[in-house]
């Protein structure tokens, strides 16, 4: 046996088994050189078999040992691949998520009060809800919808997109006018600047005028002060040429989309006339959202309005605005209902209208039409002193139906009727009077607010025309037995009323002027009458001896004569050619339309004045 060195391990290293291959070879070299025998052949032949046999078990060993260690390496090399992949895929996801969420920071921002809502480039995922008012600031109806809508805005947050105008006129010289006076303007620029400086609070601060309204010129500071707006900042905007820009943009806003009355709503794009409550309009705006949350447990109903899922039967709303609200369903009250027209009348003295009215909210209503000129007709123009055509009579049992409430304030009761107010029902047209062509009367309570700013309009009207129409300025009023008078307004609005009627006795050219001046401070017109006098060319001691005289309760007797005998009392009415009421305040285009189209041909007619509608038919103001 072959020793092995000192220190070796009985393995042969590679460079051992080359010298060994060399040294077989050298050998196998010197055998080649002498002849074989036949016993070394044999053996030869054998020794090369156990050689290839010894080579190929060495490989084979080699590539055993050889396997595991690439399939690990391989199983290192694939789960390594993955985990970089998976580390890959996470850092994306969180990279967008991260993304998004500060996205939604951006755009989903609520104002103080709102309820959170996630939004994507403004848009809540609630839907949005367009509504917009048109509003008088000191107008009672104006500031009770502003209360009722801004718990609403607060629940349902920037889910409702809400606009809020104010109904005024800017004049020539850029002044501005509104249907109660300078402190109305001062309230509605005020109420604008405080919207453009502080959005999200500007609501509370209207809610907190509100609560007085008359005082507006004045409690702005304090309310202000309570809801975090600064003084400063308000009164710049107010005093400065920003407070007059938005209160003429805002001007303009009402005037194209036609509001006259306060309110004037509109829900995306279309007018409401629901109910004026909080739950009415929270109903009405959540009808348009797509399940916002402060939607989902609503009452059943808020008003009598709400309760319409059976449309044969009245609906009454029990315990409105609760939770143990609901709807109860009666069969509907049978309402005979008479109209009395005149065929004479033409289109004018269409009645679909309020017919159509009629059978929504009177289910069990029959209609029955008289013409006016039958024997039947006259009899009932007499009995229930019919002037006006058409004219609507209910029976009794109207006062029984669930929606007696909604029109009662319209129906006015004559004997065992009940009829419909003939400035609510639109109706205008006297069969009992004579036409006189280019005629026109306003009668008026000199204090209405109303009758008022149809003073103020129609002063472009006679300005337009001139002597070319027959003018006359009456006023609405009552005389006792004793001979007193007495007004809606008060002994205040007698005063004034006698003092106007020697005006246009005495001053037939500058009466006018004088009206326009007290007009602007009606509210104080004993103490600013006779400044309006000096500044219109009367003499106040004319005016004064005519007024607190007998010549002043002769003339005003008089005056109101010819309105008591038509059944006029509402301010502003006007009468056009001696036969067609038309009432509310007007803007000075609607004035002069009603103008021309009784007068063909008059001269004017193709000028364009203020407050020309955009939207068709001119609308009309209130009244007294």
């Amino acid at each position: 046996m072959e020793e092995k060195p000192e220190g070796s391990t009985g393995e042969k290293t590679v460079h051992e088994g080359k010298l060994e291959h060399e040294k077989a070879h050298e050998v196998k070299v010197e055998h080649a050189k002498a002849p074989e025998t036949k016993a070394e052949k044999k053996v030869r032949k054998k020794v090369r078999r156990a050689r290839k046999a010894k080579t190929k078990v060495r490989k084979t060993t080699a590539k055993a040992k050889e396997a595991p260690a690439r399939r690990k390496h391989r199983a290192k090399k694939f789960i390594s691949t993955n985990i970089i992949l998976t580390l890959l895929l996470i850092v994306a996801v969180a990279s967008a998520a991260y993304m998004y969420a500060k996205l939604g920071e951006k755009e989903g921002e609520t104002g103080e009060g709102a309820t959170t809502t996630t939004t994507i480039a403004g848009v809540s995922q609630y839907g949005t809800a367009k509504l917009d008012f048109y509003v008088m600031s000191q107008c009672h109806y104006g500031t009770q919808v502003e209360d009722a809508i801004k718990p609403v805005l607060d629940k349902l947050g920037n889910s409702v997109a809400f606009t809020l105008n104010f109904i005024a006129s800017e004049n020539a010289d850029g002044t501005f006018s509104s249907m109660h006076g300078q402190a109305e303007v001062d309230g509605d620029m005020m109420q604008l600047c405080a919207a453009k400086h502080y959005p999200n609070k500007y609501m509370a601060f209207i809610v907190c005028q509100n609560k007085n309204a008359r005082d507006i010129q004045n409690n702005w500071k304090s309310c202000a002060a309570e809801n975090g707006l600064d003084e400063n900042t308000l009164s710049t905007c107010f005093t400065g040429a920003e407070g007059k820009q938005l209160m003429s943009a805002s001007i303009k806003a009402s005037n194209t989309a036609s509001a006259r009355g306060s309110p004037t709503m509109y829900l995306n794009g279309k007018a409401y006339n629901g109910a004026r409550d909080s739950g009415s309009f929270m109903r009405a705006l959540c009808a348009v959202l797509n399940n916002h949350p402060e939607c989902l447990n609503l009452p059943a109903c808020s008003t009598d309005d709400d309760c319409t899922a059976d449309p044969t039967k009245d609906g009454k709303c029990v315990n409105p605005n609760t939770k143990d609200a609901k709807c109860e369903y009666t069969n509907p009250v049978p309402i005979d209902m008479i109209v009395v027209n005149s065929k004479d009348c033409g289109d004018s003295c269409d009645t679909s209208r309020i017919l159509a009215v009629t059978k929504q909210l009177f289910l069990g209503s029959n209609v029955k039409n008289v013409e006016y000129s039958s024997d039947e007709g006259k009899q009932i123009a007499e009995k229930y002193g019919i002037k006006i055509l058409p004219a609507y009579l209910f029976d009794s049992n109207v006062t029984k139906s669930p929606n007696y409430a909604q029109v009662s304030r319209a129906l006015v009761k004559v004997e065992d009727k009940y009829m419909i107010n003939p400035q609510a029902a639109g109706s205008t047209y006297n069969p009992t009077l004579v036409e006189i062509p280019r005629k026109l009367d306003l009668f008026v309570m000199s204090m209405c607010p109303y009758g008022v700013m149809a003073e103020k309009n129609l002063k472009e009207v006679l300005d337009l025309f001139g002597d070319k129409i027959n003018f006359t300025l009456r006023f609405i009023a009552d005389q006792s037995a004793d001979g007193s008078f007495s007004s809606l307004h008060g002994q205040k609005e007698v005063d004034e009323d006698l003092r106007q009627v020697c005006a246009i006795k005495y001053y037939p050219d500058k009466y006018y002027s004088y009206v326009l001046c007290i007009d602007e401070n009606y509210s104080n017109a004993a103490s600013i009458w006779q400044d309006c006098a000096q500044k219109s060319g009367l003499n106040a001691s004319t005016i004064k001896t005519c007024s607190e005289g007998s010549e002043g309760k002769q003339l005003l007797a008089e005056n109101i004569k010819f309105g008591n005998e038509l059944g006029i009392g509402s301010s502003p009415t006007f009468l056009i050619n001696g036969k067609k009421q038309v009432g509310g305040a007007m803007p000075a285009e609607t004035i002069k339309q009603n103008i021309c189209n009784a007068n063909a041909g008059l001269e004017g007619c193709e000028k364009t004045l203020s407050g020309a509608s955009t939207g068709g038919a001119a609308a009309t103001g209130g009244a007294c």
